[in-house]
């Protein structure tokens, strides 16, 4: 059973993984995980089986290295899997870093690889990231950047924006919003938006919107 409802869907999902950190050495951390799943239908037919294992090294000047492995079956789709690799500077680092990452793999049965760079640079109170993706397949070449800017005017209020470039389908487009940001005890975060951070293309118009905890 999936979810909160008997959805008739059951499996089993094995898990295992290690870990250790260094303080006076070359290497100062090092983790890997493998899972093993198999998830069957109400009727008994498979709907998924897989098997990914995922390693991480950061050595003592914070460069590190991911590498991940996954290979399954999807209902109809036999034999998929993905290779993906990253590396980068200052990796334990949420807000200053930079790296690369790539995928080669196979998703319902179409051959893709994924290129993923990207840079995080946080100055006094501006933090700015940009994540770019290029996706290529026999007949695609999709790819899109987001730039993401936050400026911290106090500890509870905050510039926030995001833009959004990208090419698909041959077309290009661009799409965006920058709004104030207010961070609340409690957990509640009140957000003053101009502009639609989902729509495909540049929209007009603003909105509120208010994250809140369920208690």
């Amino acid at each position: 059973m999936l979810g909160y409802g008997d959805t008739g869907i059951h499996g089993i999902t094995w898990d295992s993984s290690w870990g250790r950190a260094w303080q006076k050495k070359l290497m100062r951390y090092a983790y890997f995980s493998a899972t093993l799943q198999a998830i069957n239908k109400e009727d008994s037919s498979s709907f998924r089986k897989t098997a990914n294992a995922y390693a991480v090294l950061i050595e003592d000047h914070d460069y590190g290295f991911l590498v991940s492995f996954e290979k399954g079956d999807y209902e109809k789709f036999k034999n998929q899997c993905a290779i993906s690799t990253r590396c980068g500077y200052h990796f334990s680092d949420n807000y200053n870093n930079f790296g690369v990452g790539g995928t080669i793999g196979r998703n319902k049965d179409v051959d893709y690889k994924l290129l993923n760079p990207y840079v995080s640079i946080r100055f006094k109170g501006l933090t700015t990231r940009a994540d770019s993706q290029f996706y290529f397949t026999e007949k695609v070449r999709d790819w899109q950047t987001v730039i993401t800017l936050s400026y911290d005017l106090s500890k509870s209020w905050a510039i926030a924006g995001r833009w959004i470039i990208s090419k698909t389908n041959y077309k290009n487009s661009g799409s965006g919003y920058i709004g104030l940001r207010r961070s609340q005890t409690k957990g509640i975060n009140l957000f003053l938006m101009f502009g639609d951070p989902n729509a495909p293309k540049l929209k007009k118009g603003g909105a509120i919107k208010i994250i809140a905890p369920i208690y």
